[in-house]
């Protein structure tokens, strides 16, 4: 066993120097020849426990192997060229004489030497030999790096790699080495050489964070914008690049209005150093646009794709791929801002175009796919949506595979339209399925895997088991917190789903509460108009109403409209959701003909804006037909639910819970308008079928049961 560097008596260094150059000299005359000395001066700038074989086996480590290797070959001899079987025999030369350990069995086949071995290696570089030693481990992480990091433990052991890379040689990194005398003749090598970030250092960043360690990669990009600026100038297109990374990961760590700060700031720069049509200042115009969106302006997201796309269509053309992504997000926004059918109505048009210059197979065509089908879900075409995403799940398993995470997204969604669809317990069964994909393609930290714990947490709740739902989202929150940090949009998303199920669970004030915490929150980190700020205040206000206090959250409700109406508009999703929570409470406060009132005015401008068969069209006249038997219609009512029923069936389907919830109120306002028996036939036939489609012990299932028993009794009373 070596002794740690810095532990031998001083008049030792010369002696552990000699016998280095002794035993390395001894390992260059093994075979094959000359390789032993150049394989360990790259086992040497990287990670002493644990570099992956592949890495110093991959072709520009053998290309390292072949220019620098010790004996002279004659240049013109094929034979001179190192094999990936020479690399690996170079390789077992140093573990034969102690300079490395090197297990072919192990997983990633990893080599490990002792610091003292690689300190006394790098010892004996001259300058130029370190510089193009690191610039050749550098490339050869990259050559092995997947660009989809399926094997978590890999990608941890290359980001350890390039963090000891770049302590021991970091202007290396961020300048190439002169041109050689003699390079192999490759044809992937560029000969153009200029000063530049290598691009492990990107590499290494967007690994971090697509990790899940948001934080862990602002900070690496903030030190790798230091160090381009020293070394490169701040002008440079690589320290603008860097700049451009540490914005985004500042948004992805969930600082979106910093984010969008800072994309400001570096579109001022690209403008002043590249000129106004550069493609990488229009690029920094698309992030600026997508991060303002983040921030909660969806209407300034999209105006800020229309002025780009122009801009890309006069520089770049219609059918450049910047272009037609800048269209993609431009259809994004536009449903973001409340305007799903013209978010779809731009996917199908860009999806002929993307078909027609790409390719029905090409990655571009097969994302729009998904957001059209996302967008026919949100415009009301729920079925629609989950067969869309049903098939194009089938032509991504085709092309890309099944575990890509672009078809791992494809399943996610696919089951939420399943769920949204009716099939509340066959969504919660996907998603328990796809966790395990995630779980082993991703790992457990990995935001997508978040992502999907998350919507297996929600579609458990609504199959019936809301206790479950809630300490699901109790588990996550501790890992979200853990990896993300308390103020991340992702971990708030999860305190607000653990209040709302913890509400369902039957402890509406405890929901109550946790929203009124959480609320303080996104006021200190988002600002009171975020879009999720006002969300919050509407979960808040609807739990207030549950725990008993109906008044307050009428209250609460009509304060939340007028930011509403200010900050999204009148006709915004939101802003009528709201409408309709207000009518509510106003109703459960001891206004039912207010309520009556106020769904019937929101139902007009529902028909006129969205359309008689749009989902919020339909829970508006469910409402509305509610409170019409409260006001004392009771005939009314039933009449209401009657014709709804009809179009819900139509619309939505027999199974769908907004079906069965009709069929619910129409039996029960029969009931009051004095059809008892009516009723308790209605409620009979309900109960078969939500047992059925539900379960014997889901909420509704065990409201039905009471109804029918309640209302057979009403009905032995009347004979």
């Amino acid at each position: 066993m070596l002794p740690e560097p810095g532990t031998l008596p001083d008049d030792q260094a010369t002696t552990v120097a000699a016998t280095w150059s002794l035993s390395v000299e001894r390992a260059d005359v093994l075979r094959p020849t000359g390789l032993a000395r150049p394989a360990l001066h790259l086992a040497a700038m990287l990670a002493p426990d644990g570099i992956p074989q592949d890495v110093l086996t991959s072709r520009p480590a053998r290309d390292h192997l072949t220019l620098h290797r010790t004996r002279d070959i004659p240049a013109h001899d094929h034979s001179s060229e190192v094999t990936e079987q020479d690399a690996r025999d170079a390789l077992r030369v140093l573990h034969r004489l102690n300079f490395i350990t090197h297990d072919p069995d192990t997983p990633c086949q990893v080599v490990r030497t002792h610091q003292l071995i690689q300190r006394a290696t790098r010892d004996t570089f001259t300058p130029d030999q370190r510089h193009q030693t690191a610039r050749a481990a550098a490339d050869a992480l990259i050559a092995v790096w997947p660009d989809i990091e399926r094997d978590t433990a890999l990608a941890q052991t290359l980001r350890a790699n390039t963090a000891t890379l770049a302590a021991h040689a970091e202007e290396a990194l961020h300048q190439l080495a002169p041109p050689p005398r003699r390079w192999p003749r490759r044809p992937w090598r560029s000969p153009r050489l200029r000063a530049v970030v290598h691009v492990v250092l990107y590499r290494t960043g967007r690994s971090i964070g697509e990790a899940g360690q948001v934080t862990a990669a602002i900070a690496h990009f903030h030190r790798l914008v230091e160090t381009a600026t020293r070394h490169l100038g701040p002008n440079h297109p690589d320290t603008l690049a860097a700049r451009h990374n540490l914005a985004r990961w500042r948004g992805e760590a969930g600082d979106a209005t910093g984010a969008a700060a800072a994309f400001e700031e570096l579109l001022a720069d690209r403008v002043r150093v590249w000129g106004a049509d550069h493609p990488e200042t229009l690029t920094t115009r698309h992030d600026l646009a997508q991060w303002r969106g983040e921030a909660g302006n969806a209407a300034a997201a999209a105006t800020a794709y229309e002025e780009l796309l122009a801009d890309q269509v006069r520089v770049l053309g219609p059918h450049h791929p910047e272009t037609l992504t800048t269209r993609h997000n431009l259809a994004q926004w536009w449903g973001e801002a409340g305007d799903a059918a013209a978010a779809a109505t731009a996917c199908e048009v860009l999806l002929a175009d993307e078909v027609h210059v790409r390719g029905a197979d090409h990655p571009a065509p097969l994302t729009t796919r998904h957001n059209l089908a996302h967008w026919r879900g949100e415009a009301g075409d729920v079925a629609g949506a989950a067969a869309a995403f049903e098939e194009l799940l089938t032509d991504q398993v085709h092309v890309r595979g099944a575990d890509h995470p672009a078809t791992l997204t494809t399943r996610h969604n696919l089951a939420r339209w399943r769920g949204k669809a009716g099939d509340a317990a066959g969504a919660a069964a996907a998603y328990e399925e796809l966790l395990a994909a995630r779980l082993r393609v991703l790992g457990p930290d990995h935001p997508d895997t978040s992502t999907t714990r998350n919507s297996l947490a929600h579609w458990r709740g609504e199959a019936g088991d809301a206790a479950a739902a809630a300490t699901a989202y109790e588990e996550l929150l501790a890992d979200q917190v853990r990896v993300l940090g308390p103020d991340h949009p992702h971990t708030s998303t999860t305190r607000n789903n653990l209040a709302h199920w913890r509400g369902e669970a039957g402890d509406a004030a405890g929901a109550a509460a946790a929203f009124d915490k959480l609320l303080a929150d996104q006021i200190r980190v988002r600002g009171v108009d975020h879009p999720d700020t006002l969300a919050t205040r509407n979960n808040l206000a609807y739990w207030r109403g549950e725990a008993g206090d109906a008044a307050a959250a009428a209250t609460a409700y009509e304060e939340l409209l007028a930011d509403q109406v200010r900050v999204l508009g009148p006709d915004h999703p939101h802003t009528s959701t709201t409408r309709n929570n207000l009518a509510h409470w106003r109703g459960e406060a001891g206004d039912a003909a207010g309520a009556a009132a106020a769904y019937e005015e929101l139902l007009g401008n529902q028909t006129q804006a969205q359309g008689v068969d749009q989902p919020e069209t339909l829970t508006t006249r469910h409402n509305l037909a509610h409170w019409q038997g409260k006001a004392g219609d009771a005939v009314g009512a039933a009449a209401a639910f009657d014709k709804l029923l009809a179009d819900q069936i139509r619309v939505r389907g027999v199974d769908h819970p907004d079906t069965l919830a009709t069929r619910n109120n129409l039996a029960h306002f029969r009931g009051e308008a004095g059809d008892t028996a009516g009723a308790a036939a209605a409620f009979k036939e309900l109960l078969a079928d939500q047992i059925r489609v539900q379960g014997h012990d889901h909420p509704h299932t065990l409201a039905a049961r009471n109804s029918l028993v309640r209302w057979q009794g009403k009905a032995g009373e009347g004979r």
